[in-house]
């Protein structure tokens, strides 16, 4: 069992806390979660959507919505919009607002 998952971890205030542990805080600061967060999954967008939501900032979650298509993996994720370029232009259009 990895370190954040043993009890002995979380009781001994491995995370700088000996009770009320918040894996959040420690991963994403309080002051850095105005910003908008982008997701990308080669599977279904919204199994990511949560995140804006548990970190209160606006969410874009790009993904694959529909199943069926073949062809190369470069050629899918272009047609998916979950290749490099549409990644780049997801995530100047969420800091742009």
């Amino acid at each position: 069992m990895g370190r954040f998952c043993e009890p002995q971890a979380l009781a001994s205030g491995a995370f700088g806390e000996t009770n009320n542990v918040n894996l959040l805080d420690e991963l994403i600061p309080r002051d850095e979660r105005s910003a908008p967060v982008v997701t990308v999954v080669d599977a279904h967008p919204h199994s990511l959507a949560w995140i804006g939501s548990a970190v209160g900032a606006r969410a874009l979650a790009l993904g694959v919505d529909q199943f069926g298509q073949s062809g190369s993996i470069a050629d899918l994720y272009s047609e998916y919009r979950i290749d490099t370029a549409n990644i780049v232009a997801t995530c100047r259009a969420a800091i742009r607002g």
